[in-house]
């Protein structure tokens, strides 16, 4: 069977037309389940696991120069997030637009607190990395995500005429009110 990908010459119609011209010659291969499938793109379980270990290795490898830049920025772009959902008022339009800055830290690779936690917890299980790995690089990142959030309003409240409108400031402190006297447990969910 031909590979999908990579250097393969074969067009994805020749791959489905060759899938298609293979049939079980014996019924009793057509009820056993299939014992490897080599052209989905996805990884097991155990596999997606050795590479949260990889990741945790890396981030714990990384200067300390460059966890405090990487989690400077992901402190921006979720703010730029936050931002983004004021300006729209909220509700539906503002909640689809939020994700915008989460796939820019995504993307970029910045440093996002709770990120950093899911990776180094399953590393430290895993017996990857040491608790100081995690100590270190999730207080830089925590520290930094906020100072980028301060940042950022920084600029926003005094470099711009952004936070003029008395609506939009109103809806921001109503919304800040809501979201800081919620329950932990609504606040979890």
């Amino acid at each position: 069977m031909a590979v999908v990908g990579g250097n393969s010459s074969n067009s994805l119609r020749d791959v489905e037309s060759e899938i298609e011209s293979e049939s079980p010659t014996d019924s009793s291969e057509e009820n056993k389940p299939p014992t490897e499938n080599t052209n989905v793109p996805t990884r097991t379980p155990k596999q997606t696991l050795e590479a949260v270990y990889k990741v945790g290795e890396l981030k714990a490898a990384e200067t300390i120069d460059v966890l405090m830049v990487q989690s400077l920025m992901a402190g921006m772009f979720k703010s730029v997030a936050c931002q983004q959902y004021l300006t729209l008022g909220g509700g539906f339009v503002g909640a689809a637009v939020f994700p915008v800055g989460l796939i820019a830290i995504t993307l970029t690779g910045a440093e996002l607190f709770t990120g950093d936690s899911l990776i180094f917890v399953a590393s430290i299980f895993g017996q990857r990395v040491s608790l100081w790995s995690l100590l270190r690089n999730g207080s830089v990142s925590w520290l930094f995500n906020l100072f980028g959030c301060l940042l950022f309003a920084a600029m926003l409240g005094y470099g711009s005429n952004s936070l003029e409108d008395s609506g939009q400031a109103d809806f921001a402190v109503e919304t800040a009110l809501k979201k800081a006297y919620h329950s932990p447990g609504i606040t979890s969910f």
